[in-house]
């Protein structure tokens, strides 16, 4: 099983991405912040990470950015979401 880290401040887009992609076989993980995000990708390394844009602490670039520089990180998938 597959497992997505999304990353979102808005608890209705987890809802949303958990009720589409569970239901095919997906294993949904979410983090409210691009630091608690942060924390869960070294915890559970995902398969994908689906992040938005524009968060409070740490934006979907800053993640993306960051992740990419981390050699443990760097071949992780990312889609970056906005509204």
């Amino acid at each position: 099983m597959a497992k997505i880290l999304f990353i979102d401040d808005e608890i209705l887009y987890y809802k949303m991405i958990s009720k589409t992609l569970e239901p095919l076989g997906y294993h949904v993980d979410t983090a409210s912040s691009g630091k608690e995000g942060m924390k869960k990708v070294s915890e559970i390394h995902p398969d994908l990470i689906i992040t938005d844009v524009m968060m409070p602490d740490m934006s979907g670039y800053d993640i993306t950015r960051t992740l990419r520089q981390d050699a443990r990180f760097s071949y992780i998938p990312i889609m970056v979401l906005t509204a």
